[in-house]
């Protein structure tokens, strides 16, 4: 079939998840897990996403009243360099379990490592 080789899936860089290096949470905010995911590449997806990959977790609130948390992921290289950083806000409510969802936008050779800050805030940023 002609033109078939041009449709073709070519792998010219392997994504692999990235190693977390650390977990931040305030005072009364339990993360209670996370994983790295990576979007399907186009070639191997019937629709791409926009995003290349995303950390997702559950946080808990273990204060007495809602509160509105922002969940910060930042990416490193080797050297610990930041390159990015992406967030997502969430509301809690007292006692409860939340899910959050970082998407990472764009795929970045240098990007070996991320790491992830939960901070409470009074309002949005």
């Amino acid at each position: 079939m002609e033109g078939r080789e041009d449709a073709a899936c070519k792998d010219n860089y392997s994504i692999k998840p990235l190693e977390l290096t650390e977990i931040k949470a305030a005072g009364g905010i339990e993360i209670t897990g996370n994983i790295f995911l990576l979007s399907p590449q186009g070639c191997c997806a019937q629709t791409v996403l926009p995003f290349w990959a995303r950390v997702i977790g559950t946080v808990k609130n273990q204060a007495q009243q809602e509160i509105m948390i922002n969940i910060t992921v930042t990416l490193f290289n080797n050297e610990n360099e930041t390159l990015e950083k992406h967030s997502d806000i969430i509301i809690v409510d007292a006692g409860q379990k939340a899910e959050f969802d970082v998407k990472l936008p764009v795929y970045n050779k240098h990007m070996q490592k991320y790491s992830i800050e939960v901070e409470e805030i009074d309002e949005f940023i």
